[in-house]
């Protein structure tokens, strides 16, 4: 999975008026924290911010945030896990950084690869995918780019459930076994009667 650059530096503690300030300076406040990681307050530029959330292909986003503190800095990987908006002007006003542990797992979104055409296809099936990300825990070191899922074998009427999905050891998913994650279902009448039409022209 992609680890996108992102610069913040430390602030103080809060003070009041701070917040104002800062968004005058076209600044965002936020906090990293994580399971080995005491809470520090931040400052993130806008226009890098909102140039790195272009970039997130799904819900979660892992960053490499480098942090600057006077002439030293250090870098750690870090899940973006809460951003508020300002919903009037469309812009971000806080994130929240969870700082990730080699030897924690965390909760992240994985996108889902279909993979192959499933048989009910070329039979006139309708393949409808319902999930395109799944929930799942796990170590840094586990994360995929995407969890491939062969969808060859479903038929017409046929649906794969999360329960279906095999996963790499050391990966859980979080989401409910019970849910639909794609089917194929029945040619439309639409298009069924448009088939018979060709015929018999």
């Amino acid at each position: 999975m992609e680890i996108v650059p992102l610069k913040a530096e430390i602030r103080a503690e809060k003070k009041k008026g701070e917040v104002k300030r800062l968004r005058r300076e076209r600044k965002i406040p936020g906090v990293l924290y994580g399971p080995d990681v005491k809470p520090v307050l931040l400052t993130l530029d806008k226009k890098e911010l909102l140039k790195v959330l272009r970039q997130g292909k799904h819900k979660s986003l892992l960053v490499q945030l480098e942090i600057s503190a006077g002439s030293e800095g250090e870098k750690k990987k870090c899940l973006l896990k809460e951003l508020q908006w300002d919903h009037m002007r469309g812009e971000p006003i806080h994130v929240d950084l969870y700082a990730i542990s080699d030897t924690h797992s965390f909760s992240v979104s994985m996108p889902i690869s279909f993979k192959n055409t499933p048989v009910g296809v070329t039979k006139g099936g309708i393949f409808e995918p319902i999930m395109r990300e799944l929930s799942v825990s796990c170590r840094f070191d586990r994360l995929l780019d995407s969890i491939d899922v062969d969808v060859s074998r479903l038929d017409i009427g046929d649906a794969l459930h999360v329960r279906d999905i095999p996963v790499p050891e050391g990966v859980k998913i979080k989401d409910m076994p019970e849910e639909v994650v794609a089917l194929v279902s029945p040619p439309s009448e639409e298009g069924t009667t448009e088939a018979k039409a060709d015929e018999k022209a």
